[in-house]
């Protein structure tokens, strides 16, 4: 009976943190079911300055409080779950885990946010967790004294680029059309730094095996 909820929020975002922050508060019985880390891809935002009622902070802080309201309010969260099967049939919906555990709801809330855009080029499965990186908050240390390229030309690209210069000797972008799709104030910010070079109207089609990308590694591979 334990398993049995009100509402079932699939994906821990700030979407799906929102949604149980006011499903809970409503005194509704909530469960967020959640992949990986809760707040998912802001945490890997090192400055978040446009979030309604923020004045400025991190990506990482406000999952987080996020996280600790949600809770604050009596929803329960579950992290690092495999949903294998839902049934949304009937007036009560259910949800399986890879692990066996079922999970009842009324309602179900699909919040399942978006993941990072792949090149789909050569290479990049191979160096995975090897050279080839998603998120410069979360693995910029690795690479310190490193030269590092940077692929995309939006804001993620632009603003992990930035964060990267504190710990890469240089940060290359390259990008495939002649002007960039990032903010203006995000474009003067990156152009304003000594450490970032650019290689515009470029494209990379396949990521080589020498030396050279072991020490360039293609970091944010989203392009906006």
């Amino acid at each position: 009976m334990e398993n049995i909820f009100d509402v079932i929020i699939i994906g821990g975002g700030p979407a799906g943190l929102t949604a149980g922050i006011y499903s809970s508060r409503a005194k509704l019985s909530t469960v967020i079911l959640n992949e990986g880390t809760y707040g998912c891809q802001v945490v890997m935002t090192n400055e978040v300055a446009n979030y309604p009622g923020v004045e400025q902070t991190n990506g990482y802080i406000l999952a987080n409080t996020m996280k600790k309201q949600a809770k604050d309010f009596g929803c329960k969260l579950k992290s690092n779950v495999k949903i294998v099967k839902y049934n949304l049939e009937g007036n009560v919906k259910s949800v399986e885990l890879d692990d066996g555990r079922t999970f009842q709801g009324k309602t179900i809330i699909f919040a399942t946010g978006g993941r990072p855009r792949y090149l789909n080029v050569t290479g990049e499965e191979e160096f995975k967790g090897s050279g080839v990186s998603y998120c410069a908050t979360c693995d910029g240390d690795f690479f310190t004294d490193k030269e590092i390229i940077v692929v995309g030309g939006g804001n993620s690209a632009l603003e992990e680029a930035v964060t990267l210069t504190n710990f890469a000797s240089k940060v290359t972008i390259v990008h495939q059309f002649d002007h960039f799709q990032a903010f203006p104030t995000v474009v003067e910010e990156t152009k304003a730094n000594p450490k970032i070079n650019f290689i515009m109207e470029s494209k990379i089609s396949e990521l080589s095996g020498d030396e050279s990308l072991r020490k360039a590694i293609i970091e944010n591979l989203r392009t906006g």
